[in-house]
Protein backbone atom coordinates (compact mmCIF):
# COMPACT_ATOMS: atom_id res chain seq x y z
CA UNK A 1 0.00 0.00 0.00
CA UNK A 2 1.31 3.53 -0.61
CA UNK A 3 0.33 6.59 0.98
CA UNK A 4 0.75 9.76 -0.41
CA UNK A 5 0.05 12.88 1.50
CA UNK A 6 -0.76 15.80 -1.02
CA UNK A 7 1.01 19.44 -0.95
CA UNK A 8 0.78 20.65 -4.59
CA UNK A 9 0.75 24.04 -3.42
CA UNK A 10 4.37 23.29 -2.86
CA UNK A 11 4.73 20.86 -5.41
CA UNK A 12 5.82 17.95 -3.27
CA UNK A 13 4.85 14.12 -2.99
CA UNK A 14 5.25 13.32 0.23
CA UNK A 15 5.17 9.00 -0.01
CA UNK A 16 5.50 6.34 2.79
CA UNK A 17 5.34 3.02 1.27
CA UNK A 18 3.74 0.64 3.92
CA UNK A 19 5.02 -2.81 2.94
CA UNK A 20 2.93 -5.56 4.59
CA UNK A 21 0.43 -3.34 6.74
CA UNK A 22 -2.80 -2.29 7.35
CA UNK A 23 -4.18 1.04 6.84
CA UNK A 24 -7.15 0.52 9.71
CA UNK A 25 -10.20 3.06 10.25
CA UNK A 26 -9.11 4.46 13.61
CA UNK A 27 -6.29 6.15 11.83
CA UNK A 28 -8.76 7.48 8.57
CA UNK A 29 -12.23 8.88 10.50
CA UNK A 30 -13.09 12.07 9.80
CA UNK A 31 -9.47 12.54 7.19
CA UNK A 32 -10.73 13.36 3.55
CA UNK A 33 -8.73 11.14 1.39
CA UNK A 34 -9.11 9.66 -2.34
CA UNK A 35 -8.01 5.68 -2.51
CA UNK A 36 -7.39 3.76 -5.83
CA UNK A 37 -8.01 0.61 -4.94
CA UNK A 38 -6.10 -2.52 -6.10
CA UNK A 39 -8.91 -4.49 -7.99
CA UNK A 40 -6.69 -6.12 -10.75
CA UNK A 41 -7.52 -5.30 -14.16
CA UNK A 42 -9.94 -2.50 -13.27
CA UNK A 43 -10.72 0.94 -11.73
CA UNK A 44 -12.59 1.41 -8.52
CA UNK A 45 -11.70 4.72 -7.07
CA UNK A 46 -13.43 6.12 -3.31
CA UNK A 47 -13.50 9.25 -2.54
CA UNK A 48 -14.64 10.28 1.21
CA UNK A 49 -15.20 14.18 2.22
CA UNK A 50 -14.40 15.19 5.33
CA UNK A 51 -18.38 15.63 6.59
CA UNK A 52 -18.35 11.88 5.20
CA UNK A 53 -19.34 12.27 1.76
CA UNK A 54 -18.92 9.19 -0.07
CA UNK A 55 -18.36 8.79 -3.97
CA UNK A 56 -17.29 5.97 -5.34
CA UNK A 57 -16.21 5.66 -9.33
CA UNK A 58 -16.36 2.38 -10.74
CA UNK A 59 -16.46 -1.07 -8.68
CA UNK A 60 -14.10 -3.02 -10.65
CA UNK A 61 -14.44 -6.80 -11.72
CA UNK A 62 -15.85 -9.80 -9.49
CA UNK A 63 -15.73 -9.32 -5.78
CA UNK A 64 -12.45 -7.59 -5.04
CA UNK A 65 -14.17 -4.34 -3.74
CA UNK A 66 -16.41 -5.42 -1.49
CA UNK A 67 -13.43 -6.92 0.21
CA UNK A 68 -11.21 -3.94 -0.11
CA UNK A 69 -13.86 -1.11 0.69
CA UNK A 70 -14.47 -2.24 4.78
CA UNK A 71 -10.88 -1.31 5.34
CA UNK A 72 -11.61 2.42 4.68
CA UNK A 73 -15.59 3.01 5.98
CA UNK A 74 -16.28 2.67 9.88
CA UNK A 75 -17.48 -0.36 10.66
CA UNK A 76 -21.04 0.59 11.07
CA UNK A 77 -21.10 2.46 8.08
CA UNK A 78 -22.94 1.55 4.73
CA UNK A 79 -23.86 3.69 3.39
CA UNK A 80 -22.71 5.12 -0.16
CA UNK A 81 -23.88 8.52 -0.95
CA UNK A 82 -22.86 8.43 -5.07
CA UNK A 83 -21.64 5.95 -7.56
CA UNK A 84 -20.51 6.72 -10.78
CA UNK A 85 -20.16 4.13 -13.66
CA UNK A 86 -17.93 6.06 -16.09
CA UNK A 87 -18.84 3.01 -18.99
CA UNK A 88 -20.35 -0.40 -18.73
CA UNK A 89 -17.74 -2.89 -19.56
CA UNK A 90 -17.66 -5.21 -16.95
CA UNK A 91 -14.19 -4.32 -15.34
CA UNK A 92 -15.75 -0.88 -13.73
CA UNK A 93 -19.43 -1.98 -13.56
CA UNK A 94 -19.20 -6.04 -12.00
CA UNK A 95 -18.12 -4.82 -8.32
CA UNK A 96 -20.77 -2.00 -8.36
CA UNK A 97 -23.58 -4.18 -8.98
CA UNK A 98 -21.78 -6.09 -5.42
CA UNK A 99 -21.64 -2.37 -3.49
CA UNK A 100 -25.50 -2.00 -4.53
CA UNK A 101 -26.55 -5.15 -3.08
CA UNK A 102 -24.36 -5.29 0.18
CA UNK A 103 -24.76 -1.26 0.89
CA UNK A 104 -27.60 2.05 1.13
CA UNK A 105 -26.64 3.85 -2.40
CA UNK A 106 -28.45 7.17 -2.37
CA UNK A 107 -27.96 7.88 -6.16
CA UNK A 108 -25.88 6.17 -9.35
CA UNK A 109 -25.39 7.93 -11.94
CA UNK A 110 -24.07 6.95 -15.49
CA UNK A 111 -23.83 8.02 -19.04
CA UNK A 112 -26.48 6.24 -21.16
CA UNK A 113 -24.89 4.15 -23.84
CA UNK A 114 -26.32 1.38 -25.61
CA UNK A 115 -24.01 -1.67 -24.80
CA UNK A 116 -25.42 -5.20 -24.96
CA UNK A 117 -24.46 -7.38 -22.34
CA UNK A 118 -26.51 -9.36 -19.33
CA UNK A 119 -24.67 -7.52 -16.72
CA UNK A 120 -25.39 -3.87 -17.87
CA UNK A 121 -29.23 -4.85 -18.23
CA UNK A 122 -29.08 -5.81 -14.61
CA UNK A 123 -27.24 -2.50 -14.03
CA UNK A 124 -30.13 -0.92 -15.86
CA UNK A 125 -32.90 -2.68 -13.65
CA UNK A 126 -32.00 -1.15 -10.83
CA UNK A 127 -34.28 1.46 -11.17
CA UNK A 128 -34.67 3.53 -7.85
CA UNK A 129 -31.35 4.97 -7.51
CA UNK A 130 -30.21 4.74 -10.95
CA UNK A 131 -29.79 8.06 -12.85
CA UNK A 132 -28.44 10.10 -16.13
CA UNK A 133 -25.54 11.95 -15.24
CA UNK A 134 -26.31 15.72 -16.38
CA UNK A 135 -23.81 18.12 -17.79
CA UNK A 136 -23.84 20.52 -14.92
CA UNK A 137 -23.29 17.70 -12.54
CA UNK A 138 -21.28 19.24 -9.73
CA UNK A 139 -19.97 17.93 -5.82
CA UNK A 140 -19.22 20.75 -3.73
CA UNK A 141 -17.74 19.26 -0.65
CA UNK A 142 -15.36 20.73 2.83
CA UNK A 143 -11.90 19.30 1.22
CA UNK A 144 -12.94 19.08 -2.19
CA UNK A 145 -15.42 19.29 -4.99
CA UNK A 146 -15.89 16.96 -8.01
CA UNK A 147 -16.76 18.32 -11.38
CA UNK A 148 -18.02 16.71 -14.63
CA UNK A 149 -15.78 17.68 -18.18
CA UNK A 150 -17.40 14.50 -20.13
CA UNK A 151 -20.33 14.18 -21.33
CA UNK A 152 -20.69 17.02 -22.77
CA UNK A 153 -24.74 17.39 -23.16
CA UNK A 154 -27.36 16.36 -20.73
CA UNK A 155 -29.08 12.68 -21.32
CA UNK A 156 -32.36 11.01 -20.32
CA UNK A 157 -33.06 6.96 -19.69
CA UNK A 158 -35.29 7.45 -23.24
CA UNK A 159 -32.13 8.06 -25.26
CA UNK A 160 -29.29 5.99 -24.78
CA UNK A 161 -26.45 7.20 -27.02
CA UNK A 162 -24.68 5.35 -29.79
CA UNK A 163 -20.89 4.93 -29.94
CA UNK A 164 -18.65 2.99 -31.76
CA UNK A 165 -15.98 2.56 -29.07
CA UNK A 166 -17.68 2.52 -25.53
CA UNK A 167 -14.53 3.38 -24.31
CA UNK A 168 -14.80 6.74 -25.07
CA UNK A 169 -18.33 7.35 -23.80
CA UNK A 170 -16.41 7.06 -20.32
CA UNK A 171 -17.92 9.72 -17.63
CA UNK A 172 -14.54 11.73 -17.08
CA UNK A 173 -14.65 14.01 -13.81
CA UNK A 174 -12.01 16.92 -11.96
CA UNK A 175 -11.40 16.72 -8.47
CA UNK A 176 -10.50 20.43 -7.27
CA UNK A 177 -9.02 20.94 -3.59
CA UNK A 178 -6.67 24.01 -2.03
CA UNK A 179 -4.25 21.16 -2.45
CA UNK A 180 -4.12 19.96 -5.26
CA UNK A 181 -6.22 18.58 -8.50
CA UNK A 182 -7.00 14.94 -10.23
CA UNK A 183 -8.64 13.93 -13.57
CA UNK A 184 -10.03 10.83 -13.44
CA UNK A 185 -10.78 9.78 -17.26
CA UNK A 186 -12.42 5.86 -17.09
CA UNK A 187 -11.26 4.33 -20.59
CA UNK A 188 -11.15 7.50 -22.21
CA UNK A 189 -9.55 6.74 -25.29
CA UNK A 190 -7.14 9.54 -27.70
CA UNK A 191 -10.80 10.33 -29.72
CA UNK A 192 -12.12 11.17 -26.59
CA UNK A 193 -8.84 13.00 -25.77
CA UNK A 194 -9.17 15.03 -28.55
CA UNK A 195 -12.79 16.08 -27.82
CA UNK A 196 -11.80 17.64 -24.13
CA UNK A 197 -9.02 19.51 -25.85
CA UNK A 198 -10.96 21.04 -28.00
CA UNK A 199 -13.32 21.73 -25.11
CA UNK A 200 -11.77 23.05 -22.46
CA UNK A 201 -8.74 25.37 -22.10
CA UNK A 202 -4.99 24.17 -20.23
CA UNK A 203 -6.18 25.86 -16.46
CA UNK A 204 -9.84 24.07 -16.77
CA UNK A 205 -8.25 20.43 -17.75
CA UNK A 206 -4.43 20.96 -16.02
CA UNK A 207 -4.42 18.36 -12.93
CA UNK A 208 -1.30 17.54 -10.47
CA UNK A 209 -3.01 13.56 -10.38
CA UNK A 210 -3.94 11.55 -13.56
CA UNK A 211 -5.62 8.47 -13.55
CA UNK A 212 -4.59 7.64 -17.05
CA UNK A 213 -7.42 6.38 -19.49
CA UNK A 214 -7.65 2.44 -20.39
CA UNK A 215 -5.54 1.01 -17.69
CA UNK A 216 -2.51 2.84 -19.69
CA UNK A 217 -3.21 1.55 -22.90
CA UNK A 218 -1.45 2.74 -25.76
CA UNK A 219 -4.91 3.66 -27.16
CA UNK A 220 -4.87 6.51 -24.32
CA UNK A 221 -2.85 9.01 -23.05
CA UNK A 222 -1.65 11.20 -26.14
CA UNK A 223 0.97 13.57 -25.90
CA UNK A 224 -0.83 17.10 -26.93
CA UNK A 225 -3.43 15.57 -23.97
CA UNK A 226 -0.27 14.60 -21.11
CA UNK A 227 1.39 18.60 -22.36
CA UNK A 228 -2.71 19.95 -21.55
CA UNK A 229 -3.20 18.36 -18.50
CA UNK A 230 0.93 18.82 -17.37
CA UNK A 231 0.19 16.20 -14.62
CA UNK A 232 3.05 15.07 -11.86
CA UNK A 233 1.48 11.96 -11.00
CA UNK A 234 -0.02 9.12 -12.85
CA UNK A 235 -1.91 5.65 -11.99
CA UNK A 236 -1.99 2.66 -14.03
CA UNK A 237 -5.43 0.67 -12.64
CA UNK A 238 -3.74 -2.57 -14.03
CA UNK A 239 -4.05 -6.26 -12.84
CA UNK A 240 -0.71 -8.46 -12.79
CA UNK A 241 -0.19 -10.50 -16.38
CA UNK A 242 -3.07 -8.84 -17.76
CA UNK A 243 -4.01 -10.37 -20.92
CA UNK A 244 -4.23 -7.29 -23.20
CA UNK A 245 -0.27 -6.51 -21.98
CA UNK A 246 -1.31 -3.27 -19.86
CA UNK A 247 0.51 -0.78 -19.15
CA UNK A 248 1.94 -0.51 -22.93
CA UNK A 249 5.45 0.46 -22.96
CA UNK A 250 4.92 3.68 -25.15
CA UNK A 251 2.70 5.13 -22.49
CA UNK A 252 4.97 4.28 -19.75
CA UNK A 253 7.63 5.80 -22.38
CA UNK A 254 5.59 9.40 -22.77
CA UNK A 255 4.92 9.24 -18.76
CA UNK A 256 9.19 9.27 -18.88
CA UNK A 257 9.75 11.58 -21.43
CA UNK A 258 7.29 14.23 -19.91
CA UNK A 259 8.61 13.57 -16.32
CA UNK A 260 5.93 12.13 -15.17
CA UNK A 261 6.02 10.10 -12.25
CA UNK A 262 3.77 7.23 -12.16
CA UNK A 263 3.01 3.84 -10.02
CA UNK A 264 0.88 0.42 -10.97
CA UNK A 265 -1.58 -0.59 -8.84
CA UNK A 266 -1.11 -4.44 -8.83
CA UNK A 267 3.24 -3.08 -7.64
CA UNK A 268 1.91 -1.05 -4.60
CA UNK A 269 -1.21 -1.94 -3.78
CA UNK A 270 -4.20 0.50 -2.82
CA UNK A 271 -2.69 4.19 -2.61
CA UNK A 272 -4.50 6.66 -0.44
CA UNK A 273 -3.88 10.17 -1.49
CA UNK A 274 -4.33 12.36 1.94
CA UNK A 275 -5.47 15.98 1.90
Amino acid sequence: MKIISILFNNIVLVITLVIGGYYTFSSLEYEPRVVFMDVGQGDAILMIDENGHKILIDGGDGDYIVNIIPDYLHPRDRKINTLILTHPHQDHLSGLIDIVERYEVEQILFYPVCYDSELYNYFLGIEEEIKPIQSDYEYIGEAFDLELLYPLEDSTLDDFKVYSNINNASIVTRLVSEKGTMIFMGDAEHEQENVLLQEYSGFEMNSDILKAGHHCSRTASGRKFLKQVDPKYAICCVGEDNRFGHPHDEVIEKFEEFDIEYDLLYKTGDIVFKF
